[in-house]
């Protein structure tokens, strides 16, 4: 799992400890899906108190801003190499 999934996944579930009712299908291989599921029924997960979520789900969209943006910058990057003669020599 990529951390842009992980972050994705870890929005989506929060402190849920029954991640069997989530769509994870969405953004994750089914074989991720299903370590996920194996793990969570075999880990004793401890809910984090509502300041620590805030936190992760608030680093969790940062990370999520930072992975578009760099999505943007490589679209526009590559946009610009082929049409600029210059970019498209380096």
């Amino acid at each position: 799992m990529n951390p842009t999934e992980y972050a994705k996944a870890v929005k989506l579930i929060q402190n849920d400890l029954d991640v069997g009712k989530y769509d994870l299908k969405s953004f994750l291989p089914s074989a991720t899906v299903m370590v996920v599921a194996v793990s969570a029924s075999a880990t004793k997960g401890q809910v984090l108190d509502q300041a620590a979520l805030l936190a992760v789900i608030r680093a969790c969209d940062h990370l999520l801003d930072l992975d578009g943006s760099i999505q943007m910058v490589l679209t526009l990057y590559l946009l610009g190499t082929r049409s600029n003669p210059v970019l498209q020599a380096l």
